[in-house]
């Protein structure tokens, strides 16, 4: 925006929201007989991308740059077998549920005046949230006989990288730049095998596993220009991460490898 009156004002918004279900399951008491591998796959792949910016000036009385960014993603992949069923795989045997997100969100505002008379503002506010499962299950009383290896495995992997800037400049009275991102993490990936399960490798290994990644790179950068009485900044970031990563094996189960467990 551009002025040369009492106020300019100019603002922008940028929002992703995404909701991801992936399943691979096979039900209960089923019977399964491969000659070569099993695979039971559940991916969910997010790739985002905002950039957002807003830019005021004006030599008048006011000028705003304000920007305004939101991330909500929720993903939700399963791979499950069912209770009692029997899998006969003469290769391998491989049951996994990964979760994937790669975010990068840059966003700035300035707002620039040369006074009569002052008050030049930018602000940012960013709110991201993350809120992913993964999970891999096989259930109570299910055989897994396999000539290879066996792996069961949940695996979540989150990257963001978040760049963000408040720039104000006035030559009178009042320039501020402020920023303030929240970010929250919340995340379940869980391998589990149920009660009285057999997984059982004629060569190979036998794998459990559950894995989380998380990257997380925040970048905040604001500042008040003034060539006289008054210039403010201040960035603010707040980052909740709540991680919850297991690795179950339940009551009466067997795990037997030629090789490793």
């Amino acid at each position: 925006a551009d002025a040369t009156s009492t106020a300019s004002v100019a603002g922008s918004i940028a929002m992703a929201y995404f909701t991801n279900l992936v399943k691979a399951m096979i039900g209960d008491n089923c019977d399964i007989d491969m000659s070569g591998d099993v695979v039971v796959n559940a991916e969910t792949d997010t790739n985002a991308r905002l950039i957002g910016g807003a830019l005021s000036v004006s030599p008048s009385k006011a000028g705003v740059g304000l920007n305004a960014a939101a991330i909500a993603n929720n993903d939700m992949t399963y791979a499950f077998i069912g209770k009692l069923t029997e899998i006969d795989a003469g290769g391998s045997y491989n049951q996994i549920a990964k979760s994937n997100t790669d975010f990068m969100n840059l966003t700035a505002a300035a707002s620039v005046g040369t006074n009569p008379t002052g008050n030049s503002v930018g602000g940012v506010l960013n709110v991201i949230v993350m809120d992913n499962e993964s999970k891999a299950d096989v259930g109570e009383g299910t055989k897994i006989n396999a000539l290879g290896d066996i792996n069961v495995e949940a695996i979540g992997d989150n990257w963001l990288l978040h760049i963000t800037a408040a720039i104000a400049g006035t030559a009178g009275t009042v320039a501020a730049g402020i920023g303030l991102t929240t970010i929250v993490c919340d995340s379940d990936t869980i391998a589990s095998i149920g009660n009285s399960a057999q997984l059982i490798s004629k060569q190979g290994s036998v794998k459990v596993n559950a894995e989380y990644i998380q990257k997380l790179i925040a970048v905040l950068i604001s500042a008040g220009i003034s060539t006289s009485v008054t210039a403010a900044a201040a960035v603010a970031n707040i980052l909740v991460s709540d991680a919850n990563t297991k690795a179950l094996v339940g009551e009466k189960v067997t795990l037997q490898g030629y090789k490793d467990v």
